[in-house]
């Protein structure tokens, strides 16, 4: 079996296939899924979600650093601490850092202030986070040094779709940071040579869905469909079988482009394992384990 560490099932493009998205994972042995909120307009819908799917969708919420300027002036804090109170088994994120957004500096300082809120509420609350992390791998560590050391441990730190430097995976390693690998793995020497540096029982694998489909699903459409369609369905050979590939109307042009889904997580396992040069079946196994350790608990 698989565990998707890191999707965001409930952004609108995968909203007219959601149910049969959810479906297509269980089918090719991805039974557990993290649905990452990015701002409250949709904490709401992961929360659905979860409800819907409880066996399968883990929630998680939080505000990711491309939306704390909305953030600004609003009780963010507030309502995700409700949140927390009243689901026992919800996670906090996606939230991080994220240079190339930054934008002004006052917002720099907005994105830095935001995640150390969320690693309080991690730590008081004992839940697992999930953070995003762009062009600011030292700063994030400074932050984690900083506000985490005073406070009791979160029971897992996420570095979702992990790209930073290999010789920083042991001074993250050692703040109970766990490494999610996405497709990024099967197309980067950098991300394969962090990869490499990732201590066994630390390593997750993700689809980060509806983004970063692996380039060896980008398949063409056989023919235009008709104006009405919603989305269009191809077949792609994995190895889990043959596995949907999906395509759905950009927002921008009207074009058909493909998204990426929990259940295309074979590809990056079978891509972890290679740069590895460690079975699949392990790779498959030792990921799951870790994801159930982070997510499932027990974090008290």
């Amino acid at each position: 079996m698989l565990f998707d560490a890191h999707c965001h099932l409930q952004l609108p493009k995968l909203q007219p296939m959601v149910r049969e998205c959810v479906e297509a994972a269980l089918r090719h042995r991805v039974p557990k899924m993290v649905c990452n909120g990015c701002c409250p307009d949709d904490w709401g819908r992961v929360l659905q979600l979860a409800d819907e799917f409880p066996h399968a969708i883990y929630p998680s919420i939080g505000v990711h650093p491309w939306w704390v300027e909305e953030s600004i002036g609003g009780d963010w804090r507030g309502q995700l601490s409700a949140h927390l109170q009243q689901r026992p088994r919800l996670c906090i994120g996606e939230c991080g850092l994220d240079k190339a957004r930054r934008g002004n500096k006052s917002l720099w300082d907005v994105q830095q202030d935001v995640l150390r809120q969320h690693l309080e509420l991690a730590s008081n609350e004992q839940r697992p986070v999930s953070l995003h992390c762009v062009q600011a791998y030292g700063s994030l560590l400074e932050q984690l040094k900083a506000h985490l050391r005073p406070l009791p441990f979160t029971p897992g730190i996420v570095l979702h779709s992990f790209a930073g430097p290999p010789e920083m995976v042991p001074d993250f390693a050692r703040l109970n940071c766990y490494f999610s690998f996405s497709s990024l793995v099967l197309h980067s020497d950098k991300v394969v040579r962090s990869l490499q540096a990732v201590p066994l029982d630390r390593l997750l694998i993700e689809t980060d869905s509806p983004d970063q489909l692996p380039q060896r699903l980008t398949i063409p459409l056989a023919a235009e469909p008709t104006q009405d369609a919603t989305f269009q369905t191809v077949e792609a050979d994995g190895m889990e079988g043959r596995a949907p590939v999906r395509y759905v109307r950009s927002e921008s042009d009207g074009s058909w482009v493909a998204v990426n889904e929990p259940c295309h997580l074979g590809w990056v396992c079978e891509g972890v394992a290679k740069c590895l040069g460690r079975p699949v079946d392990e790779i498959r196994q030792l990921t799951y384990d870790n994801a159930v350790r982070v997510f499932d608990g027990p974090w008290t």
